[in-house]
């Protein structure tokens, strides 16, 4: 896996572990309530924000290079994109400083994805043209 800067300009202080005290919530930084997230969810191998967003983006890349696999395929690899929507909807999480930066990350890539429904999908039955996704 190549090392991406999804959050250009805040660097990779938002992943380190030794965050100052101020940067965290209830004794946690961002990095370890996203580990927490992801082992609740019980998810295996490494649970990491700069892991899922990279595993997001090469399914986004994929699909409009072409996906070449089954629907059933299709809808098992959207798993990543539910495990991030966890941690976007974790409360404790939303609070946390590097919580705006992979918020943006992960919606400039959704857009990319989006961008390819509205390709597949005309505005007129795209999910977005009944008030979103």
């Amino acid at each position: 896996m190549q090392n991406v800067d999804f959050a250009p300009g805040l660097g990779s202080r938002w992943l380190k572990k030794n965050e100052p005290d101020g940067d965290h919530v209830n004794g946690l930084g961002f990095y370890e309530r996203y580990q927490e997230i992801g082992r609740t969810a019980k998810r295996k191998g490494p649970v990491t924000p700069e892991v899922d967003l990279w595993e997001w983006k090469q399914f986004a890349d994929g699909c409009v290079a072409r996906y070449d696999d089954n629907l059933a395929e299709y809808q098992g690899d959207l798993w990543i994109r539910r495990n991030i929507q966890l941690a976007l909807d974790d409360e404790e999480l939303r609070g946390m400083e590097g919580f705006a930066a992979f918020s943006e990350a992960v919606g400039r890539v959704d857009e990319v994805f989006k961008s390819l429904l509205r390709w597949i999908c005309p505005a007129e039955i795209h999910p977005d043209s009944h008030g979103g996704i």
